[in-house]
Protein backbone atom coordinates (compact mmCIF):
# COMPACT_ATOMS: atom_id res chain seq x y z
CA UNK A 1 0.00 0.00 0.00
CA UNK A 2 2.89 2.40 0.49
CA UNK A 3 4.98 3.70 -2.14
CA UNK A 4 8.26 5.00 -2.77
CA UNK A 5 7.18 7.76 -5.52
CA UNK A 6 7.08 10.70 -3.53
CA UNK A 7 9.75 11.79 -0.27
CA UNK A 8 6.24 11.89 2.72
CA UNK A 9 6.16 9.91 5.95
CA UNK A 10 2.44 8.70 5.01
CA UNK A 11 0.10 6.54 3.60
CA UNK A 12 0.02 6.28 -0.57
CA UNK A 13 -3.02 4.73 -1.88
CA UNK A 14 -3.25 4.99 -5.21
CA UNK A 15 -3.50 8.89 -6.23
CA UNK A 16 -4.37 9.69 -3.01
CA UNK A 17 -1.87 10.57 -0.25
CA UNK A 18 -2.76 10.10 3.53
CA UNK A 19 -1.22 11.79 6.64
CA UNK A 20 -1.22 8.58 8.51
CA UNK A 21 1.96 6.53 8.98
CA UNK A 22 1.60 2.83 9.55
CA UNK A 23 3.71 1.28 12.25
CA UNK A 24 1.84 -2.54 12.12
CA UNK A 25 -1.20 -3.23 9.13
CA UNK A 26 -2.38 -6.54 8.61
CA UNK A 27 -5.76 -6.39 7.52
CA UNK A 28 -6.22 -9.63 6.35
CA UNK A 29 -4.89 -11.20 9.64
CA UNK A 30 -6.12 -9.20 12.16
CA UNK A 31 -5.14 -9.58 15.78
CA UNK A 32 -7.62 -10.60 18.75
CA UNK A 33 -7.53 -9.47 22.00
CA UNK A 34 -5.80 -12.47 23.05
CA UNK A 35 -2.95 -11.44 20.71
CA UNK A 36 -2.59 -8.25 22.34
CA UNK A 37 -0.48 -7.98 25.15
CA UNK A 38 -0.49 -4.52 27.24
CA UNK A 39 2.24 -4.25 29.91
CA UNK A 40 1.33 -0.81 32.14
CA UNK A 41 4.61 1.35 32.99
CA UNK A 42 2.58 3.14 36.32
CA UNK A 43 4.96 5.99 36.39
CA UNK A 44 2.65 8.89 34.27
CA UNK A 45 4.80 10.26 31.56
CA UNK A 46 7.07 13.41 32.34
CA UNK A 47 8.26 15.30 29.42
CA UNK A 48 12.13 14.62 29.02
CA UNK A 49 13.07 17.51 27.96
CA UNK A 50 13.38 20.62 30.65
CA UNK A 51 12.92 23.33 28.11
CA UNK A 52 9.69 22.05 26.68
CA UNK A 53 8.35 20.87 30.54
CA UNK A 54 9.35 24.60 31.44
CA UNK A 55 7.12 25.70 28.44
CA UNK A 56 4.10 23.60 28.70
CA UNK A 57 4.02 24.44 32.46
CA UNK A 58 4.06 28.06 32.00
CA UNK A 59 1.19 28.15 28.98
CA UNK A 60 -1.13 25.96 31.23
CA UNK A 61 -0.70 28.47 33.94
CA UNK A 62 -1.83 31.11 31.64
CA UNK A 63 -4.49 28.63 30.27
CA UNK A 64 -6.14 28.47 33.68
CA UNK A 65 -5.94 32.19 34.35
CA UNK A 66 -8.01 32.79 30.83
CA UNK A 67 -10.49 30.23 32.01
CA UNK A 68 -10.96 31.42 35.06
CA UNK A 69 -11.08 34.60 33.66
CA UNK A 70 -13.99 33.54 32.04
CA UNK A 71 -15.51 31.12 33.66
CA UNK A 72 -15.08 28.09 31.95
CA UNK A 73 -13.86 24.30 33.51
CA UNK A 74 -10.53 24.03 32.73
CA UNK A 75 -9.47 20.11 33.40
CA UNK A 76 -6.89 18.01 32.78
CA UNK A 77 -7.75 14.62 31.70
CA UNK A 78 -6.11 11.46 31.83
CA UNK A 79 -4.85 9.42 29.05
CA UNK A 80 -2.94 6.62 27.92
CA UNK A 81 0.52 7.50 26.18
CA UNK A 82 1.92 4.31 23.82
CA UNK A 83 5.49 4.59 23.74
CA UNK A 84 7.02 1.09 22.36
CA UNK A 85 5.64 -1.73 20.90
CA UNK A 86 6.99 -5.12 19.81
CA UNK A 87 5.62 -7.41 16.81
CA UNK A 88 6.43 -10.77 16.71
CA UNK A 89 5.34 -12.08 13.12
CA UNK A 90 5.82 -15.45 13.86
CA UNK A 91 3.00 -15.81 16.45
CA UNK A 92 1.24 -13.70 15.64
CA UNK A 93 1.48 -11.60 18.62
CA UNK A 94 1.59 -7.73 19.15
CA UNK A 95 3.17 -5.92 22.39
CA UNK A 96 2.12 -2.79 23.80
CA UNK A 97 4.08 -0.41 25.99
CA UNK A 98 2.20 2.36 27.84
CA UNK A 99 2.03 4.55 30.62
CA UNK A 100 -0.05 7.37 31.67
CA UNK A 101 -0.03 10.59 30.72
CA UNK A 102 -2.48 13.68 30.37
CA UNK A 103 -4.38 16.18 27.84
CA UNK A 104 -1.99 19.16 28.68
CA UNK A 105 0.88 16.90 28.07
CA UNK A 106 -0.54 16.46 24.63
CA UNK A 107 -1.74 19.82 23.85
CA UNK A 108 1.70 20.78 24.62
CA UNK A 109 3.90 18.51 22.91
CA UNK A 110 2.10 16.55 20.19
CA UNK A 111 -0.20 19.60 19.00
CA UNK A 112 2.55 22.04 19.50
CA UNK A 113 4.74 20.90 17.02
CA UNK A 114 4.84 24.30 15.39
CA UNK A 115 6.89 25.18 18.03
CA UNK A 116 10.66 25.65 17.76
CA UNK A 117 11.26 24.42 21.13
CA UNK A 118 9.67 21.61 20.78
CA UNK A 119 10.32 20.61 17.38
CA UNK A 120 14.03 20.59 18.13
CA UNK A 121 13.29 18.59 21.64
CA UNK A 122 11.86 15.44 18.34
CA UNK A 123 14.85 16.43 16.25
CA UNK A 124 17.20 15.72 18.92
CA UNK A 125 15.41 12.61 20.44
CA UNK A 126 15.09 10.64 16.77
CA UNK A 127 12.11 12.52 14.45
CA UNK A 128 11.27 9.14 12.78
CA UNK A 129 7.68 8.20 12.89
CA UNK A 130 8.78 4.46 14.13
CA UNK A 131 10.19 6.10 17.45
CA UNK A 132 7.37 6.53 19.45
CA UNK A 133 9.87 7.22 22.79
CA UNK A 134 10.34 11.03 21.25
CA UNK A 135 9.39 13.14 24.25
CA UNK A 136 6.07 13.67 23.04
CA UNK A 137 2.44 12.81 25.20
CA UNK A 138 1.64 10.09 22.18
CA UNK A 139 -1.69 9.21 23.39
CA UNK A 140 -3.64 6.29 21.75
CA UNK A 141 -6.57 7.84 19.61
CA UNK A 142 -8.63 4.47 18.57
CA UNK A 143 -11.00 4.29 15.28
CA UNK A 144 -13.74 1.64 15.53
CA UNK A 145 -15.61 0.61 12.45
CA UNK A 146 -18.75 -0.82 13.54
CA UNK A 147 -20.48 -2.63 10.55
CA UNK A 148 -23.85 -3.08 11.20
CA UNK A 149 -25.69 -6.08 11.16
CA UNK A 150 -27.84 -5.41 7.80
CA UNK A 151 -23.90 -3.85 6.52
CA UNK A 152 -23.84 -0.18 7.07
CA UNK A 153 -21.42 1.84 8.60
CA UNK A 154 -21.28 5.78 10.52
CA UNK A 155 -19.47 8.17 8.69
CA UNK A 156 -19.75 11.73 10.42
CA UNK A 157 -18.68 15.05 9.50
CA UNK A 158 -16.93 16.56 12.67
CA UNK A 159 -18.11 20.11 14.18
CA UNK A 160 -16.07 23.09 13.01
CA UNK A 161 -16.11 23.95 16.60
CA UNK A 162 -13.37 21.05 17.51
CA UNK A 163 -9.94 22.16 18.07
CA UNK A 164 -8.58 19.05 16.56
CA UNK A 165 -9.88 18.14 12.94
CA UNK A 166 -12.50 20.70 12.93
CA UNK A 167 -14.91 20.05 9.53
CA UNK A 168 -13.35 16.86 8.53
CA UNK A 169 -15.05 13.22 7.68
CA UNK A 170 -14.58 10.51 9.85
CA UNK A 171 -16.03 7.45 11.53
CA UNK A 172 -18.03 6.40 14.93
CA UNK A 173 -17.11 5.63 16.59
CA UNK A 174 -13.44 6.97 17.90
CA UNK A 175 -12.05 8.00 20.93
CA UNK A 176 -8.91 8.56 23.06
CA UNK A 177 -7.88 5.59 25.66
CA UNK A 178 -8.31 6.08 29.40
CA UNK A 179 -6.48 5.23 32.24
CA UNK A 180 -8.82 4.93 34.51
CA UNK A 181 -11.73 4.20 32.44
CA UNK A 182 -10.12 1.11 30.08
CA UNK A 183 -7.23 -0.31 32.47
CA UNK A 184 -5.06 1.30 29.62
CA UNK A 185 -6.68 -1.24 26.83
CA UNK A 186 -7.57 -0.16 23.81
CA UNK A 187 -10.32 -3.13 23.25
CA UNK A 188 -11.84 -1.77 26.41
CA UNK A 189 -11.48 1.79 24.62
CA UNK A 190 -13.19 0.54 21.55
CA UNK A 191 -16.15 -1.06 23.60
CA UNK A 192 -16.80 1.73 25.89
CA UNK A 193 -16.65 4.25 22.67
CA UNK A 194 -19.55 1.94 20.80
CA UNK A 195 -21.56 2.07 23.87
CA UNK A 196 -21.32 5.94 24.29
CA UNK A 197 -21.20 7.10 20.80
CA UNK A 198 -23.59 4.09 18.64
CA UNK A 199 -25.56 3.18 21.95
CA UNK A 200 -24.82 -0.32 20.69
CA UNK A 201 -22.26 -3.56 21.85
CA UNK A 202 -19.99 -4.91 19.79
CA UNK A 203 -18.71 -8.25 18.71
CA UNK A 204 -16.29 -9.61 16.89
CA UNK A 205 -13.64 -6.71 17.57
CA UNK A 206 -10.48 -7.02 15.55
CA UNK A 207 -7.44 -4.86 15.49
CA UNK A 208 -6.09 -4.45 12.10
CA UNK A 209 -3.32 -1.80 12.60
CA UNK A 210 -1.26 0.46 14.46
CA UNK A 211 0.25 3.73 13.62
CA UNK A 212 0.56 7.38 13.94
CA UNK A 213 -0.96 10.86 12.99
CA UNK A 214 0.25 12.13 10.18
CA UNK A 215 0.50 15.80 11.68
CA UNK A 216 0.64 15.62 15.12
CA UNK A 217 2.26 12.38 15.64
CA UNK A 218 -0.33 10.68 18.52
CA UNK A 219 -0.45 7.02 18.30
CA UNK A 220 -3.53 5.67 16.52
CA UNK A 221 -5.26 1.87 16.39
CA UNK A 222 -7.79 1.06 13.50
CA UNK A 223 -10.33 -1.68 15.07
CA UNK A 224 -12.82 -3.18 12.98
CA UNK A 225 -16.39 -4.90 14.43
CA UNK A 226 -19.41 -5.75 14.35
CA UNK A 227 -23.36 -5.33 16.36
CA UNK A 228 -26.15 -7.31 16.24
CA UNK A 229 -28.15 -3.75 15.79
CA UNK A 230 -29.38 -2.37 12.26
CA UNK A 231 -28.50 0.93 10.91
CA UNK A 232 -31.95 2.08 12.13
CA UNK A 233 -31.89 0.59 15.60
CA UNK A 234 -28.00 2.89 15.69
CA UNK A 235 -29.41 5.77 14.63
CA UNK A 236 -32.57 5.81 16.91
CA UNK A 237 -30.93 4.31 19.93
CA UNK A 238 -30.23 6.84 22.83
CA UNK A 239 -26.15 7.65 23.10
CA UNK A 240 -24.67 9.12 26.27
CA UNK A 241 -21.93 10.22 24.85
CA UNK A 242 -21.75 13.06 22.31
CA UNK A 243 -21.03 12.77 18.84
CA UNK A 244 -19.64 16.31 18.24
CA UNK A 245 -20.99 16.13 14.67
CA UNK A 246 -22.35 18.33 12.31
CA UNK A 247 -23.49 15.71 10.09
CA UNK A 248 -24.45 11.88 10.38
CA UNK A 249 -24.11 9.81 7.16
CA UNK A 250 -24.96 6.35 7.13
CA UNK A 251 -23.36 4.41 4.46
CA UNK A 252 -23.28 0.73 3.21
CA UNK A 253 -20.38 -0.67 3.65
CA UNK A 254 -18.95 -1.84 0.06
CA UNK A 255 -15.86 -0.27 -1.80
CA UNK A 256 -18.34 1.53 -4.48
CA UNK A 257 -20.57 3.46 -2.03
CA UNK A 258 -17.74 4.38 0.36
CA UNK A 259 -15.44 5.30 -2.10
CA UNK A 260 -17.81 8.49 -3.18
CA UNK A 261 -16.67 9.99 0.54
CA UNK A 262 -13.20 8.19 0.45
CA UNK A 263 -12.13 10.27 -2.63
CA UNK A 264 -14.08 12.93 -3.13
CA UNK A 265 -13.69 15.37 0.06
CA UNK A 266 -9.96 16.58 -1.11
CA UNK A 267 -9.12 20.47 -0.09
CA UNK A 268 -6.21 22.04 1.19
CA UNK A 269 -4.75 21.59 4.39
CA UNK A 270 -7.36 22.04 6.98
CA UNK A 271 -7.60 24.72 9.75
CA UNK A 272 -5.69 23.37 12.90
CA UNK A 273 -3.51 20.66 11.56
CA UNK A 274 0.26 20.96 12.82
CA UNK A 275 2.09 22.09 10.00
CA UNK A 276 5.69 21.45 10.93
CA UNK A 277 6.51 17.99 9.56
CA UNK A 278 2.77 18.25 8.06
CA UNK A 279 1.91 15.03 5.47
CA UNK A 280 -1.09 17.16 3.98
CA UNK A 281 -0.61 17.51 0.67
CA UNK A 282 -4.06 19.83 -1.21
CA UNK A 283 -5.79 18.36 -3.86
CA UNK A 284 -4.54 14.83 -3.05
CA UNK A 285 -5.34 14.41 0.81
CA UNK A 286 -8.81 13.49 1.37
CA UNK A 287 -10.32 15.82 4.31
CA UNK A 288 -10.82 13.01 6.40
CA UNK A 289 -9.03 11.93 10.15
CA UNK A 290 -6.42 10.43 8.61
CA UNK A 291 -6.78 7.39 11.20
CA UNK A 292 -10.01 6.84 9.86
CA UNK A 293 -9.55 7.20 6.50
CA UNK A 294 -7.00 4.30 6.79
CA UNK A 295 -9.44 2.12 8.48
CA UNK A 296 -12.46 2.14 6.44
CA UNK A 297 -9.76 1.11 3.96
CA UNK A 298 -8.10 -1.41 5.72
CA UNK A 299 -11.73 -2.95 6.25
CA UNK A 300 -12.88 -2.89 3.21
CA UNK A 301 -9.94 -4.78 2.03
CA UNK A 302 -10.52 -7.05 4.75
CA UNK A 303 -14.17 -7.86 3.30
CA UNK A 304 -13.79 -7.02 -0.33
CA UNK A 305 -9.72 -7.81 -1.35
CA UNK A 306 -7.10 -4.30 -1.73
CA UNK A 307 -7.95 -5.11 -5.89
CA UNK A 308 -11.81 -4.12 -5.53
CA UNK A 309 -10.63 -1.94 -3.09
CA UNK A 310 -7.92 -0.06 -4.96
CA UNK A 311 -10.04 -0.03 -8.27
CA UNK A 312 -13.19 1.24 -6.53
CA UNK A 313 -11.46 4.56 -5.07
CA UNK A 314 -8.97 5.12 -8.04
CA UNK A 315 -12.25 5.23 -10.59
CA UNK A 316 -13.93 7.50 -7.81
CA UNK A 317 -11.30 9.56 -7.85
CA UNK A 318 -10.85 10.57 -11.56
CA UNK A 319 -14.47 10.61 -12.00
CA UNK A 320 -15.93 13.55 -13.17
CA UNK A 321 -18.17 14.40 -9.85
CA UNK A 322 -17.65 17.91 -8.02
CA UNK A 323 -16.07 17.19 -4.26
CA UNK A 324 -18.81 17.17 -1.86
CA UNK A 325 -16.99 18.75 1.09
Amino acid sequence: MNSDTINYPCTNFGPLRIPYYPCVEDPENPYRETDVEIIVNPEKFRIPDERVREFMEKNVKEREKQAIKEGKAFFDGPMTRLYDYVVDDENHKLILYVQPTSYFTFAFTNKRLDEDIVWQMVEKRGKEYTNLDDGLANPIGNNILVITDDGYVVLNKRSEKLSQYPGLYGILPAGFTSPEKDRHNPFNTARREAQEELGVKIKNLFLIGLGRAGDDRHSETEFIAGTNYTINEVLSTPKSGRYEAQRIIPVEFNPRKLAYYLTRTVKDIPKGAVKRGNTWIPGKSPAWVPAQWKVTVDALIKEHGFDKVYREIENAFYSAAKPIV
